[in-house]
């Protein structure tokens, strides 16, 4: 029951998987979510993938089932009646258009976070606490895109150095991410779902693990038109080899009876192609564009229990010079960055106690520590036990126009203190208001009083 659960648990709603992530408490004893392997139909926890972590003392679970299905794997979640419904961080398309009545039907009060931002946060989060060996990239055998490639552990890219993430789920998002910022380049409507979609309609599969297994048998140049159909050989004035794919599917078009002449396992790996390489072809360009080709990053649902498309971008990539990288969480990015969200919100200290208060400046942080329960203030312990205060308006210079303030208690918050480095013009400006020094208590538009310095 998640109103007695302890622990924090987040979700990513995506258009086709649901994702879960559940950080259990050490100090806790085994529930029915760590409990159990398979929910409903659908739902089921990816025990390879889960770690312990002592600096977040605790063990991190992951859960995964159908979006279309997610009453069935969704009923695990579901509370005893409480007085004041729990708290539970949504990511992905689904927290917008059905986390509402979602969180009605569970009992819980649903916080929708913004799909991209918890994409970024799920990498820093998992650069920060992830396992050792999160990030791997693969190195293929020149001249067979179909052999096994050697998996090669890789490290985070060096602070401050951009990076580009290629997010492939029901659809697929690029963002070009640096030390202070991010930004959507560009995307493409051939994504997880499309290939799914494709081999529902070609073939008997039903699921995505059912379609990636009728791949395992198949041929695509069975169904795809190469080069040397077209020329007789190599084309040689452009360097375009006999074997290369010159259009997917192409070779339908001249059968007498396709239906009868193909065989769906050909026809899925012609679909998994033909998204695969379209995909890395639109990311490779646009990484070299904005100058992250050697901090390309492919993760998302699409690519999970996914060996042969991992394989088809790391071929297809090193035919241009890149080394793409990947990650073990790669579908769970978006989730754990829900949950980073959740373990940074808004936890109010008894009174008298010591703490720490997190101020956010555009998604980076500062640590200011503070005194709760001020009693000659009480503007300050009402802002404390409001549950509507994790948003704050402050009035400060001009160059930072909002901040929100996140504070915890040390001791027991599920992060430890963080300073997370900001921009030289954010760094300057915080912690002073018009006509306050930084050393003395600080009045902001909220009228709470802050006592102490930076940390």
């Amino acid at each position: 029951q998640i109103s007695s659960l302890k622990g924090t648990i987040a979700l990513d709603m995506g258009g086709t998987l649901c994702k879960l992530v559940y950080l259990h408490p050490m100090d806790s004893p085994p529930n029915v979510l760590v409990s159990s392997r398979f929910y409903g139909e659908t739902g089921e926890r990816v025990i390879d993938l889960q770690w312990a972590s002592k600096k977040l003392s605790g063990t991190l679970h992951f859960v995964k089932c159908s979006t279309s299905q997610l009453e069935e794997a969704g009923l695990l979640l579901k509370p005893a009646p409480c007085r004041t419904p729990r708290l539970v961080y949504v990511t992905g398309g689904g927290a917008f258009k059905s986390g509402k009545a979602f969180g009605e039907a569970l009992g819980i009060k649903v916080a929708p976070v913004d799909e991209m931002d918890s994409l970024v946060e799920g990498l820093r989060f998992l650069r920060e606490y992830g396992p050792i060996e999160e990030v791997y990239s693969l190195l293929p055998v020149k001249g067979c895109p179909g052999a096994a490639p050697t998996a090669v552990p890789e490290t985070w890219p060096s602070s401050g150095k951009p990076y580009f993430v290629v997010n492939i789920g029901s659809g697929v998002s690029m963002l070009k991410v640096t030390k202070d910022k991010f930004e959507r380049v560009g995307g493409t409507a051939l994504g997880g779902a499309t290939f799914l979609g494709l081999c529902r309609l070609l073939t008997h599969a039903d699921t995505f693990e059912e379609a990636l297994a009728l791949c395992d048998k198949g041929d695509n140049l069975a169904v795809d038109k190469l080069v040397g159909d077209i020329y007789g050989g190599d084309y040689e004035r452009f360097n375009l080899g006999a074997n290369m794919v010159a259009s997917c599917f192409g070779k339908l078009a001249s059968m007498h009876n396709p239906q009868a002449q193909c065989k769906e396992e050909d026809l899925a790996l012609g679909v998994l192609r033909m998204v695969t390489v379209q995909i890395g072809l639109l990311a490779t360009h646009l990484a070299r564009q904005h100058g992250c080709l050697d901090g390309l990053f492919f993760v998302g649902g699409f690519l999970s229990g996914n060996p042969a498309a991992q394989r088809l971008l790391a071929y297809f990539c090193a035919n241009i010079g890149a080394r793409p990288k990947f990650l073990r969480h790669c579908d769970f990015v978006g989730a754990v960055g829900a949950l980073r969200t959740d373990l940074m919100r808004l936890e109010p200290l008894p009174e008298g106690e010591a703490g720490m208060l997190h101020v956010a400046l555009n998604g980076f942080t500062r640590t200011v520590s503070h005194l709760a329960g001020d009693d000659d203030d009480p503007e300050q312990e009402e802002a404390i036990t409001n549950e509507n205060s994790d948003e704050t308006d402050f009035d400060c210079t001009a160059s930072v126009q909002r901040m929100e303030a996140h504070w915890y208690q040390s001791p027991t918050s599920q992060l430890p203190p963080q300073v997370i480095p900001v921009s030289p013009y954010q760094e300057s400006t915080v912690g002073t208001s018009p006509g306050c020094s930084e050393a003395s208590p600080t009045s902001w538009a909220s009228g709470a009083m802050w006592r102490g310095t930076y940390a």
